[in-house]
């Protein structure tokens, strides 16, 4: 059985992507869905009002990105 490598880029995009999404940009996403007014005045609130929703998205997306790597690899 031969070796079984996984390119380095696929390892720093599930490394890194999870952080982009979660740092940088789940607050942009709600405080475009609130008004940034309201998200400056309560971001606490609005996060985990709306973060679930979010990172629930976020689940999906990286779930899916995992399975289009393992298939690029040649697993079923």
């Amino acid at each position: 059985m031969g070796s079984r490598r996984v390119p380095s880029s696929h390892i720093v995009v599930m490394a890194v992507l999870p952080l982009l999404l979660n740092n940088p940009l789940t607050p942009l996403i709600i405080a475009s869905v609130a008004s940034l007014e309201a998200f400056l005045e309560r971001p606490f609130y609005y996060t985990y009002m709306y973060g679930p929703v979010v990172w629930s998205a976020y689940h999906v997306l990286l779930a899916s990105l995992a399975y289009l790597f393992l298939r690029a690899k040649g697993h079923p």
